[in-house]
């Protein structure tokens, strides 16, 4: 089964099972209250099965075991219960929280203890009793989209009422197929519908059009010969000869520039 998804230029992808290249979603929760903690997490799986289904939820309810994770692991989105065991951690985050991608969505049932939150670099502010499911949706949509913001290799797809993050980086090289391009990534491959002239102006500036069929990520070539490239799953990809001493030139000048 393949089914039809929606890039961020808006062309219209073929996407088989095999999801290679969609970044994980790292979420972690932070509150004392272990029942409010499952509560939480109950009615993020609810909403993270719409926007990605590949993530992972971890809990602490104390800020010591907290910082000893985020000081070795990486961390997309952080609910912050504001008191956690009468430590003000809107204060304590401004200290410790160092990874300036996290993205951090403060909760309380107590909104006079945010006292400090103008101070810190959150996303979201959550009052605990007034929790929606449209008030959780509309924070985490727009933690998705600071992740996507923060990192120019970053884009969003949507597949059906779901959204996935992916990194322009997985992708080896793109193979233009009549009306469609086939996008080799790390693990998989995507099917879009659209002309190489019109994708190739979303694409970084590592990526160098070799062929009229192929565009290269440079940052995947392992070896050149004429008139070939090679990619580091093993692929060789044409290069015209015409165009070969260029083309070459291009390459090395980037690999010098890095």
């Amino acid at each position: 089964m393949k089914t039809l998804v929606i890039f961020k230029n808006y062309a219209t992808i073929e996407k088989s099972q095999n999801q290679g290249g969609l970044l994980m979603i790292k979420i972690v929760l932070c509150d004392d209250e272990k029942e409010y903690l499952q509560i939480l997490e109950f009615k993020l799986n609810m909403q993270m099965s719409v926007f990605n289904d590949d993530y992972e939820i971890i809990k602490f309810n104390n800020l010591s075991d907290l910082q000893e994770h985020l000081e070795n692991n990486h961390c997309d989105i952080l609910f912050l219960d504001i008191m956690v065991n009468e430590i003000n951690s809107v204060d304590w985050s401004i200290e410790n929280i160092k990874n300036k991608k996290t993205q951090i969505i403060f909760m309380t049932a107590f909104p006079e203890e945010a006292y400090a939150l103008s101070e810190s670099k959150f996303c979201y502010y959550i009052i605990k009793p007034r929790l929606t499911e449209e008030m959780l949706k509309n924070a985490l949509s727009k933690a998705l989209l600071n992740i996507t913001k923060k990192d120019s290799n970053l884009t969003t797809i949507k597949i059906g009422h779901n959204s996935y993050t992916v990194n322009f980086q997985d992708v080896i090289y793109i193979e233009s197929l009549n009306n469609s391009l086939k996008l080799h990534l790390v693990k998989g491959e995507m099917v879009i519908y659209s002309t190489l002239k019109d994708f190739q102006k979303n694409l970084p500036m590592n990526f160098l059009k070799v062929h009229k069929s192929y565009v290269i990520n440079m940052n995947h070539i392992t070896a050149f010969k004429p008139h070939k490239f090679t990619v580091d799953n093993g692929v060789e990809l044409p290069i015209p000869a015409k165009r070969y001493g260029k083309i070459t030139e291009q390459y090395e000048s980037y690999i010098r520039n890095l």
